[in-house]
């Protein structure tokens, strides 16, 4: 147990450094950009996203972080207090399930916003498998002019964080089970994207988010433990498995202390969604250095890594044809109400 505790001190000290600096880097992104003063989009609200997943909370987790964003976008955005309470107090809708029961035009008149955001969570979990631990979480956006209800952009995307146990037998099995969770994800893309192509909106859901596809895209890998040899190779390999199991344990107690799940997973998708361009760019170096690594022939699994580029490979491709969401007008204000939920600056 001590060589378990002693491989879990390192490796979470390296996701906490690892995720700080990530979504760092990727937040950066929203400080640079420019206010578009042609876009007549001034005020926005982001309306409660319908919830697909078991996590009542994730909702308004997911939105709070979307405001934020949205914000440093060039947009005024309405507080979803403000936002919330006017919906119950004129229009009876508290839940993002209720929104089909009104129009646009009601929604707007009642708002007294410019553009109106839709939005259903689809995945928002943890699964350990023991051997391999999946954090998921998808959401499909939807921006409306409020005026006409005409789609002014609509994207979609999930992120899938793995922490994966290598060495033995057990690394084998996990690596396994992490190839098959690869091809499913692929696949359900695919067969995603097929059914919301040049469709008629059937209505479902609202702001015509049932023809918006969600893509999957991935985390890099953590891979915990080491390859067992000599004497007690038995033993070892448990370690492996033990500190695999302690690793994924101990980053979800760390993102719920602080009040953030699935951190690092809900970032990449949100700046996936609004901000494609400069995440390709970040995704396109990262894809060059798995490339040298193989070529450099470090120790690691080739097998893993070659798996790990041609996904990052297709999943680049699929970002390259993702489009940003249009900045705002460098609007910074809005009209006096109850105080913002999530309205918080940048971390």
């Amino acid at each position: 147990m001590a060589r378990v505790r002693a491989m879990f001190l390192p490796v979470t000290l390296w996701l906490v450094a690892w995720s700080v600096a990530a979504c760092s880097s990727l937040d950066a992104m929203y400080l640079r950009v420019a206010p578009n003063l042609g876009n007549p989009i001034k005020t926005v609200a982001i309306l409660p996203l319908v919830n697909n997943t078991n996590d009542v909370g994730a909702p308004q987790y997911v939105r709070d972080e979307l405001i934020v964003r949205l914000q440093a976008l060039q947009y005024a955005v309405q507080p979803a207090q403000q936002t919330d309470q006017i919906l119950r107090d004129q229009l009876g809708i508290t839940l993002g399930r209720q929104l089909d029961l009104a129009t646009v035009q009601q929604l707007s008149a009642a708002l007294g916003v410019d553009g109106l955001v839709f939005g259903v969570l689809d995945d928002f979990a943890t699964k350990s498998f023991g051997l391999l631990t999946e954090k998921r979480s998808r959401v499909r956006l939807s921006f409306v002019n409020a005026s006409d209800g005409s789609q002014i952009w609509a994207s979609g995307a999930g992120v899938i964080g793995r922490i994966r146990v290598v060495g033995g037998t057990a690394g084998k099995v996990a690596a396994g089970f992490e190839a098959a969770s690869r091809l499913e994800a692929a696949k359900e893309s695919t067969e995603q994207a097929q059914k919301t192509t040049g469709g008629q909106s059937a209505g479902k859901l609202p702001g015509g988010l049932d023809l918006v596809p969600a893509p999957w895209f991935t985390i890099p890998t953590v891979e915990i433990g080491e390859e067992p040899t000599g004497e007690g190779k038995a033993k070892k390999e448990g370690g492996n498995v033990a500190g695999g199991l302690m690793v994924g344990l101990g980053e979800q107690l760390v993102e719920k202390a602080a009040g953030k799940p699935l951190y690092q997973e809900v970032r990449l998708m949100l700046n996936l969604l609004l901000r494609p361009d400069a995440v390709a760019a970040l995704e396109a170096a990262a894809l060059q250095r798995l490339e040298r690594t193989l070529v450099g022939g470090r120790a690691r699994s080739k097998e893993q890594l070659a798996l790990e580029i041609a996904t990052k490979a297709a999943e680049l491709n699929t970002i390259r044809l993702l489009r940003p969401l249009p900045v705002g007008p460098g609007a910074v204000h809005v009209a006096p109400g109850p105080a913002p939920v999530g309205n918080q600056p940048l971390p």
